[in-house]
């Protein structure tokens, strides 16, 4: 399975990691179980997920199909759509959490390419619609100018001698 799957106990501690897990943090189980993400990971992703893990320990409710960036210690950002769940013994009190996460990256990375292009095409759009607009007006403007001529090319046929031509101020 190529989902991260982990549990933690109350304190964060992770009690259960599955290899795809190891293999994400390039460490082996016995290296990851009994820490918590601020031994594993860079602060910025250890506090993020140290929040949300609070939120479900404190709401005793499922947190499920949340996006997550996740910082790695390489460097590297990873998405990850994660699922967590409050985990309770016999009696019904929270002794922890699990969770299953699955890499998103190269979907939201897709998603993302595809969003710039969708304003990038409407930008486009945008300046056709504009230019379409200087092309009607223009062309109206040359159809007054077609009416215009043909009136006067009309005039001159009737009275060849008594002709003055103005401009639109009726200047000569």
């Amino acid at each position: 399975i190529d989902a991260l799957v982990f549990q933690k106990d109350v304190d964060g501690r992770y009690t259960y990691v599955n290899p795809a897990f190891c293999r994400l943090l390039q460490r082996r189980e016995e290296e990851i179980l009994g820490c918590d993400d601020a031994g594993l990971l860079p602060l910025a992703s250890a506090r993020a997920i140290a929040a949300s893990d609070r939120r479900i320990l404190d709401a005793g409710e499922p947190w499920q199909r949340h996006a997550e960036k996740l910082l790695l210690p390489n460097g590297e950002e990873r998405s990850y759509l994660t699922t967590k769940t409050p985990l309770r013994d016999n009696a019904g009190r929270i002794i922890g959490l699990q969770g299953i996460a699955t890499d998103i990256t190269e979907h939201s990375s897709a998603t993302e390419a595809l969003q710039a292009e969708k304003g990038r095409t409407d930008e486009l759009l945008a300046e056709a619609e504009h230019m379409r607009q200087i092309l009607l007006s223009t062309l109206e403007d040359q159809q007054l100018a077609d009416i215009q001529l043909r009136k006067l090319s009309q005039a001159v046929e009737q009275s060849p001698e008594a002709i003055v031509i103005t401009n639109l101020k009726a200047e000569i």
